[in-house]
């Protein structure tokens, strides 16, 4: 029985050969994406507020555009020139999972996500 796994292993790894090259091209569209630096400064992830409204501010590079979902109404904007950029947006009490997105004029974009939790002082 020993030889035959010995011949199995060898069928599997002929046959994930060919799946080398693409996984290679996935690795370099990835990297072309990484080119868009983002930093978001606040809010923080899984941080406390005790207002329905936050901040998100950061920044990337000039003429981006930031999308940010999940608070009350979506927000769009452009970034500064100097790439930084600060939007307001609103909250409703709990959690509230912000997706941020900022996309350039290539079509780069990049995906953060920020969880911020509304307490209410009652």
């Amino acid at each position: 029985s020993n030889s035959r796994t010995k011949g199995y292993n060898l069928e599997a790894q002929k046959y994930q050969a060919p799946q080398e090259p693409s996984r290679a091209e996935a690795k370099t569209a990835s990297s072309s994406a990484d080119t868009l630096k983002v930093t978001i400064a606040s809010p923080e992830d899984n941080s406390f507020v005790n207002n329905t409204n936050v901040k998100v501010a950061g920044a990337s590079k000039a003429g981006t555009t930031i999308s940010i979902t999940g608070g009350t109404k979506d927000v769009v904007d452009e970034a500064e020139s100097d790439g930084s950029f600060a939007l307001d947006v609103g909250l409703k009490e709990g959690e509230n999972n912000l997706v941020i997105t900022v996309f350039d004029q290539t079509g780069q974009k990049k995906v953060l996500r920020r969880t911020v939790l509304v307490v209410l002082e009652g």
